[in-house]
């Protein structure tokens, strides 16, 4: 029985290690997550940007830009920005987190933060609490009013439901697609498909026009239940906010082709599309911020095109933002687009041939 047994778990480890995608997934894997909840993964943001209006020669304006320095939590981008009506655009922009109008005769100052931006806007509300109560004097009630924007209850559903557009549209795309493609090629029926007088764009093109159906149908779902059902405001383009999924959508879908060009089996390909999953869902700001995140792994952080369409999802729900507002992160999933579609159809191409 030792011997017989013996053999049987020899065989195993020649068989994982003939596999060498399984093998580096199990070793991949747990090394991700381990670096992500270890390192990457925390909501505490340390660098809030902040932009503070009026005259930087200004001696309040200068105390302003001091305090703020000095408390830890902020790093003052812009000064001499023209008023709250300045302050707000270069949140809506994303320029920046924070905006402070300074006291003046008179007049009350104000702190600007956006509400969009989750924890970001809840860690700096703290810690203007505590700037705020450190500086007063014994006494007095300090000169300030603390304004949220966009999401001034600071719901996590308003946040999180525009995220969630995005992260389904990942999941059903690149695993649907990827293991659709495959699981037909090992039932021998893409073989036939291959003999058709269908040309490979018009078969690659055949083989995601209904996972976009269905991504599509997924995405109005999840619209419909987080305006309707949790009440998150839609304040922006209908119109846009499909045009640019779409885009994203595209995007998606070429990384799931992709990844079944280079899997044998359902479970390779299963396997590949966690794997390109998992760092768009922890590392893109769905769950962590991004500005919490260390620059060591920040950078696969850009690689991901979710990251660039949570801007787009959140700005378009929260902030009304138009194509202006968006361009950068739509140009950036366009190029993505591009890039990620001809390579799955270069592959898809040598894989028929």
């Amino acid at each position: 029985m030792t011997s017989r047994l013996a053999s049987m778990i020899r065989k195993e480890f020649i068989q994982i290690r003939r596999d060498r995608r399984t093998l580096a997934m199990m070793l991949l894997i747990p090394a991700l997550w381990l670096i992500i909840f270890g390192y990457a993964a925390t909501f505490d943001v340390r660098h809030i940007k902040a932009a503070v209006a009026g005259d930087p020669a200004d001696l309040r304006v200068a105390g302003v830009v001091k305090a703020l320095e000095a408390e830890g939590a902020f790093d003052v981008v812009e000064t001499g920005v023209a008023g709250r009506a300045g302050l707000e655009q270069a949140i809506k922009q994303g320029r920046a987190s924070v905006g402070v109008v300074p006291p003046g005769p008179g007049t009350p100052g104000v702190f600007l933060a956006d509400g969009a931006d989750f924890f970001t806007a809840q860690t700096a509300a703290r810690e203007i609490q505590l700037l705020l109560a450190g500086t007063a004097a014994p006494g007095t009630v300090p000169q300030y009013s603390v304004v949220i924007l966009y999401n001034p209850e600071l719901r996590s559903a308003n946040v999180m439901i525009p995220g969630l557009v995005g992260v389904v549209m990942v999941f059903i795309a690149i695993i649907m697609t990827a293991v659709g493609v495959v699981r037909e090629r090992e039932r021998g029926t893409l073989e036939q498909l291959m003999v058709s007088p269908l040309r490979p764009l018009e078969l690659m093109v055949g083989k995601i026009v209904p996972y976009v159906l269905i991504a599509f149908i997924d995405l109005l779902i999840v619209v419909a239940a987080g305006v309707f059902l949790f009440h998150v405001p839609f304040a922006g383009s209908l119109a846009l906010f499909l045009a640019l999924s779409l885009l994203f959508l595209v995007t998606c879908l070429a990384i799931g082709l992709l990844i079944s060009t280079v899997s044998q089996t359902q479970q390779q390909a299963f396997q590949l599309a966690i794997f390109a999953l998992l760092p768009q869902i922890l590392l893109s700001g769905f769950i962590f911020p991004l500005a919490a995140i260390p620059w060591a792994v920040r950078w696969v952080a850009y690689l991901a095109p979710l990251t660039y369409f949570l801007p787009i999802a959140r700005g378009i729900f929260l902030k009304a933002e138009g194509f202006a507002d968006l361009w950068v992160y739509a140009a950036i999933l366009a190029g993505y687009a591009v890039v990620l579609v001809g390579l799955a159809a270069l592959q898809f191409r040598r894989r028929l041939l």
